[in-house]
């Protein structure tokens, strides 16, 4: 698992993965969002194409977001890796 507790660093992050994904082939599916004062809990889905191999995946997702003045200052994203390992290595 790679941990980021950066601001920086969330960009590092979508600069190292986008490039494996096919261009305009990815979604993000809503299902719910939990809002409790300044935090809020989305459930949902990732679904990409890995440009490499055309291999379709689709992985559920939780976020939570805490937000200050406006911004957020805390985002942890949690997703089945153990699923998107398997589409790309298997």
């Amino acid at each position: 698992m790679s941990r980021r507790s950066k601001r920086s660093e969330v960009a590092e992050y979508l600069n190292i993965m986008w490039p494996y994904y096919e261009v305009e082939k990815s979604k993000v599916e809503i299902e719910k969002i939990f809002i409790d004062g300044d935090e809020a809990v989305i459930l949902g889905s990732f679904s990409h194409v890995i440009a490499s191999t055309g291999r379709h995946f689709k992985t559920p997702i939780a976020m939570h977001l805490a937000i200050a003045d406006g911004k957020i200052y805390k985002m942890h994203l949690h997703e089945d890796t153990f699923l998107v390992d398997n589409a790309f290595n298997h």
